[in-house]
């Protein structure tokens, strides 16, 4: 009798890269949208770095894409703050579970940034460890829902460096690439100045305005 072909598990799919996963995601999935929950079961225990990754690609594209920031960005600041609490296996509602994308969106969302990824994979290995260890974790999600939170925040152009920032950090935690996660954290921080810089100009102006218009 011929020996059972090995099933492949959580360990198999951790040694995969998260561009291919998302190729394979493309290729396998069924009807014509697909859903969030097929995001995260694709990636399995490994979803928090993949899924942050995915989940910020739409700040960092060039152009956007119609309803994709309405569908994915509703899960990022849940992930984030899962993953900064210690919740081993992320966990998002069965409301947001169900959310979908038409499959020809899905497809285009991931022919942009797949090409991203490829290049940021063929430079990560695994380095400066302590950075994505059960610690390092948690302060990646403590940053990340700082991030996440920016993300949101109707800043035009905001957006973009904090997506990159979780976008890199994302990848760095899954390859466990301590020095990819620095990068991240950076460009957060310099995210986090272009925004408060410009909350601060708004602010300043309206405070200016509202004295010409008082007399003051």
């Amino acid at each position: 009798m011929q020996d059972e072909a090995p099933t492949k598990g959580p360990d198999d799919r951790a040694h995969r890269r998260i561009s291919a996963i998302l190729r394979g995601l493309v290729e396998s999935a069924e009807g014509e949208r697909i859903s969030i929950g097929d995001m995260v079961d694709a990636f399995d225990a490994r979803a928090y770095g993949p899924l942050i990754a995915l989940f910020a690609a739409p700040n960092v594209l060039p152009v956007a894409l119609p309803g994709i920031s309405a569908v994915l960005g509703a899960p990022l600041i849940l992930l984030t703050a899962q993953l900064m609490v210690g919740l081993r296996r992320p966990w998002l509602p069965v409301f947001l579970r169900r959310r979908s994308l038409a499959r020809g969106s899905f497809e285009s969302l991931v022919g942009r940034i797949v090409p991203r990824l490829v290049r940021i994979e063929a430079m990560t290995h695994p380095r400066l460890l302590p950075l994505t260890s059960r610690w390092g974790e948690r302060m990646i999600g403590a940053v990340g829902l700082l991030l996440a939170a920016i993300v949101f925040l109707p800043v035009p152009f905001g957006n973009a460096l904090p997506g990159v920032a979780l976008m890199l950090m994302g990848v760095g935690l899954i390859a466990r690439d301590g020095l990819l996660v620095v990068a991240g954290g950076l460009l957060g921080v310099a995210g986090v100045a272009v925004v408060s810089g410009f909350l601060y100009g708004i602010v300043a102006a309206a405070t200016h305005l509202a004295r010409i218009g008082l007399g003051i």
